[in-house]
């Protein structure tokens, strides 16, 4: 009996054992698989879609992960499969393609016996694979950093004003890497307005069309701390050998080798083999070459010998279309009310465009409320401290005395000094055109005016802007100063 009870004992306390064991591997794994995400995904999606994601349990060649909903499932099968497979098999580190399996668990409240899902992907690599790739890992180079990211392609890159000319010279030279006039194509703008995406989509389309070139997109980080890795393994005659060999080569974020003289030197002779052999060259900046500080003139040089093209801040309508295409491509109908919220609040940047957008989807998601424009306005609001400023007739009045430098009193005196009264014509025009106020209204807001006086003022200005360029001129700054301080694509 006494052996019997020390066996049962010894079998709860190898059980245990076992049961901690298996929890140490599987958060190891998960963190190994989470890092790997973290650089891969902007901050905004890793937050929203992969810390709400729960390690389960773990087997040799399996993992089960618990996701809260089926929406939230659905969401990463389609948009982060190829990544969150890419990232376990890495983690796991055992050749094998590695089983994972969802199962849907509310966060707030776990309950058993919940449906399993197992994703039923057939290609598990983040991107097409490449030969070269091996010998990059055999070097203990970055694989992950130096892929090129499936889901960027020309078709799904939404064109405007803001970037016609970049995308109509990325399309031309992926139509025609090994021939085209414009070597090197340097894309610069600021950050998250879509340089990234349009580099990738070059590369995506130069290897979907002739997968026997060797196409590299990489980052000027990564490309330092691969030189880097390769100078302490003494490899650098291998490092050098792989870049020289490719047809086209897509260094992201190139001033990031601001600053770093060795590894300048060896980029610049690769640039200069590439280039002499017409192999393409593909970079992205965040300032034109001139303006990039810690770079060798030779590289500045090297850089405007072919084409530089600019992305600038998208406007209004480009920011609704990018939204609207997400939206239907994730089969939700948002109102345009909703759209134009984000799109007249969210203006600097389309990755935090995107990041309002996903945050949106998650809130409904998660807590169960319908797509409103109250609970739109609730997370912009919440998560990006962005208030809505709402234009008036005071706001109109400090604006305009402010660009013409008289008191903001003077709007409403009496007074018929030619700066004076412009200014005063000024305001009532914009307050007219932009608040649609009753001329009545917009005369008492100036000293008690008829609304006589105000209907004279509209067309006076509506005069001076078709023969006027310096009442012209001041149209356009004070409509600029309107749409920086409200934060609003307004247009008369």
């Amino acid at each position: 009996m006494e052996e019997l009870i020390l066996n049962s004992l010894n079998n709860i306390v190898d059980n245990h054992t076992k049961k901690v064991q298996d929890l140490k591997e599987i958060d190891k794994i998960w963190n190994t698989a989470l890092k790997i995400i973290r650089d891969n995904v902007d901050a905004s999606s890793y937050k929203v879609w992969f810390e709400n994601i729960q390690p389960n349990s773990i087997s040799q060649n399996s993992i089960t992960l618990n996701v809260p909903s089926q929406f939230f499932y659905e969401w990463l099968e389609e948009h982060y499969s190829k990544l969150l497979h890419f990232a376990i098999d890495k983690a796991f580190d055992n050749g094998k393609e590695i089983e994972i399996t969802f199962e849907i668990k509310p966060i707030e409240k776990i309950q058993k016996n919940n449906k399993n899902i197992k994703l039923p992907f057939v290609n598990h690599n983040i991107a097409p694979q490449v030969s070269y790739n091996d010998t990059l890992t055999e070097f203990g180079f970055e694989l992950i950093n130096t892929q090129l990211n499936p889901n960027y392609q020309f078709q799904n890159f939404i064109v405007g004003e803001s970037n016609l000319g970049a995308t109509n010279a990325a399309k031309a030279v992926a139509d025609n890497p090994t021939k085209t006039r414009y070597n090197p194509l340097l894309i610069y703008g600021a950050s998250g307005l879509g340089k990234t995406h349009l580099a990738h989509a070059i590369g995506n389309y130069i290897f979907q069309r002739k997968p026997n070139l060797k196409v590299l997109c990489t980052n000027g980080d990564q490309f330092y701390v691969n030189y880097a890795n390769a100078a302490q393994n003494n490899k650098i005659s291998e490092f050098t050998k792989i870049y020289r060999n490719l047809d086209v080569l897509i260094i992201d974020d190139i001033q990031f080798l601001a600053g770093k003289e060795k590894t300048q030197d060896n980029f610049f002779h690769t640039f200069n083999i590439l280039q002499q052999s017409n192999k393409l060259v593909v970079l992205t900046s965040d300032k034109p070459a001139k303006e990039l500080k810690g770079v060798d003139q030779r590289l500045i040089s090297r850089f405007n010998s072919g084409v530089t093209v600019n992305i600038n801040t998208p406007d209004f309508e480009t920011r609704r279309d990018i939204l609207k295409y997400k939206s239907r491509a994730d089969g939700y109908d948002i109102s345009n009310d909703i759209l134009d919220l984000l799109a007249q609040t969210i203006t600097n940047s389309i990755r935090e465009l995107e990041g309002a957008y996903i945050s949106l989807i998650a809130h409904s998601t998660f807590n169960n409320k319908p797509l409103t424009l109250e609970l739109a306005k609730e997370v912009v609001n919440n998560i990006y401290n962005i208030k809505e400023k709402v234009i008036t007739i005071e706001s109109i009045k400090n604006i305009v005395s402010n660009h013409f430098n008289i008191p903001i009193e003077q709007l409403e005196s009496k007074s018929r000094k030619h700066q004076i009264t412009l200014s005063r014509q000024f305001a009532m025009y914009f307050a007219k055109k932009l608040l649609k106020s009753p001329l009545k209204v917009i005369g008492e807001a100036f000293g008690n005016r008829d609304h006589t006086t105000v209907l004279h003022s509209i067309q006076t200005i509506e005069n001076y802007l078709k023969y006027d360029r310096v009442a012209r001129k001041s149209y356009e700054v004070i409509l600029s100063s309107l749409r920086k301080e409200h934060g609003l694509d307004i247009d008369i």
